[in-house]
Order: structure tokens, then C-alpha cells, then sequence
């Protein structure tokens, strides 16, 4: 409590009140960057000429994905149902859609994070055999796991 009422002082306030604006600000800024990545890469399962989902729906599925890493606990169930049965160059599509996300990870990282892609996020949530199965659902869409 002694702590809370330091923090409160005006004195301290006036101190630490702009860089915690400035912190908030950039990390504001920061978490709208959009996908840094072009695909151009032709899906490896030879889907570039059927049909591929709409952009509306890639928009949902990547939704869909974000909501189920970005919890307490990772939701594997709901991540995989989401990719299921997508093509190639349908998950093209939601990994653009995705975009680059500022991954908070941990509470002691909260305002820091890091800015990953869809397949950093997969690596920071998923491990041993769900990962594994995520990588070879994506193998199909030609793009390279980074």
C-alpha cells in the first residue's frame, strides 16, 4: 500500500505521467502496422487456380485466430477448426489478413511486446504436437514458416 501511495504523489505523477502517455502512444501506433509480407508465393498445393475464400471471410478466419491466442490459455480447438478445410491459397489469404499482431505474451511484457505475423504467434502459443500440426496444415499454402 505504502508503494500505491508513493505513485500517487503529485510529485511522482508529474515524473512519470509523460512517459507513460509517450509509452502509451507509441505502443498504440505500433500495434496498427499491417502485414509487412507480400504473398507472391504460389500455394504448393496447386490452388492458385480454384477458388479461394473471399476476403471477408479470410478477415473472419484470421479474427478467429487472433481470439483464440490472444487469452489466457490458447484455444488449439478453435484455431484448428478454423483452418479446417482451407486451401492453399485460402490461407494465403489469412495469413494476410492477419497481418502483424503486438504480441503481449506474458504480464510482465504487457506494454512491451513484440510484433510477430501469424506463424510468430503460432510459435510463441503452440507447441510439441499441435505445432507440429499446425506447420504441416501450412505447408500447403507455399509460404515460408518464419
Amino acid at each position: 500500500m505504502t508503494f500505491l501511495k508513493n505513485i500517487l504523489k503529485p510529485a511522482t505523477l508529474k515524473k512519470v505521467a509523460p512517459f507513460a502517455i509517450g509509452a502509451t502512444v507509441l505502443w498504440l501506433l505500433s500495434s496498427k502496422k499491417s502485414a509487412a509480407r507480400i504473398v507472391n508465393t504460389p500455394p504448393e498445393d496447386g490452388s492458385t487456380g480454384q477458388v479461394a475464400i473471399s476476403n471477408s471471410v479470410a478477415q473472419l478466419k484470421a479474427k478467429q485466430l487472433f481470439d483464440a491466442m490472444n487469452q489466457a490459455g490458447t484455444n488449439e480447438a478453435a484455431m484448428f477448426n478454423a483452418l479446417k478445410n482451407l486451401n492453399g491459397a485460402s490461407l494465403q489469404k489469412v495469413y494476410s489478413a492477419f497481418g502483424i499482431k503486438r504480441y503481449l505474451g506474458f504480464a510482465w511484457t504487457r506494454y512491451m511486446g513484440t510484433d510477430k505475423d501469424l506463424f510468430g504467434w503460432f510459435n510463441a502459443e503452440l507447441g510439441g504436437t499441435d505445432l507440429r500440426r499446425m506447420k504441416e496444415i501450412w505447408k500447403k499454402s507455399g509460404l515460408k514458416w518464419t
